[in-house]
């Protein structure tokens, strides 16, 4: 698999389960301000491919463990990827993205991806 994004996690700030438990994920760089941080899995992020985006079916991959498909993505996800390290998904499965920085993918558990993010783990975007 072609990979277009790989972070490996720094610190899971303390709002993060509260956010997931809603099915939302949000993801910025090491180094993000404190108010961010705290609603934040920060990560350092390897360089991100000008030419390839993510696409409808590709795989976003967490901790080596979970894997969920992309559903749709707003139309400044990628940009906001690339320029900040910033990522959010949303758990809904959704076909249209609401938010012009959001990344939709497909469900998963809660609990089990909770446990998953840990500092020294991966999340990737893969080419499906």
């Amino acid at each position: 698999m072609n990979r277009l994004y790989s972070g490996t996690i720094t610190e899971i700030g303390p709002d993060v389960p509260d956010l997931l438990e809603g099915g939302l994920l949000i993801l910025f760089s090491a180094g993000a301000p404190a108010e961010l941080a705290e609603i934040s899995v920060l990560h350092t992020a390897d360089p991100v491919s000008e030419a390839a985006e993510p696409a409808i079916g590709d795989i976003v991959r967490f901790g080596g463990v979970h894997e969920s498909r992309i559903t749709s993505l707003g139309e400044r996800a990628w940009a906001k990827a690339r320029e900040l390290g910033h990522l959010t998904f949303s758990f809904n499965g959704s076909a249209v993205a609401e938010r012009p920085g959001e990344i939709c993918v497909t469900p998963l558990p809660t609990p089990s991806l909770l446990e998953t993010l840990q500092p020294g783990r991966t999340i990737e975007v893969l080419r499906g």
